[in-house]
């Protein structure tokens, strides 16, 4: 038998409970400025029932809120799936 901590997978409240769990990552996130510009405002972190994606204009703001997330993980018991995680770069031009 296995004991672990988290949401019931596809449970109808799960999504819920887990953001409001993960709300303190996303302050935290949101507080250091850090991310790519829409418009007047500032995107670096979109999380979804248990999925989140960061954003960073370059690899040492990615970084930065790489550490934010991993801080939180240590303090928060949360596991960040290594095994799912990807980093993806997108050149920007400019015309």
């Amino acid at each position: 038998m296995h004991s672990g901590n988290g949401v019931r997978q596809g449970g109808i409240l799960s999504p819920f409970l887990f953001g409001i769990y993960i709300d303190e990552l996303s302050s935290q996130l949101q507080s250091k400025h850090i991310g790519c510009r829409l418009s007047n405002i500032i995107v670096n972190h979109l999380l979804f029932a248990d999925d989140a994606v960061i954003f960073a204009p370059s690899a040492k703001g990615l970084q930065q809120l790489l550490d934010i997330c991993s801080e939180f993980a240590a303090t928060h018991n949360v596991v960040f799936n290594v095994k799912k995680s990807q980093c993806i770069i997108v050149p920007l031009k400019i015309m």
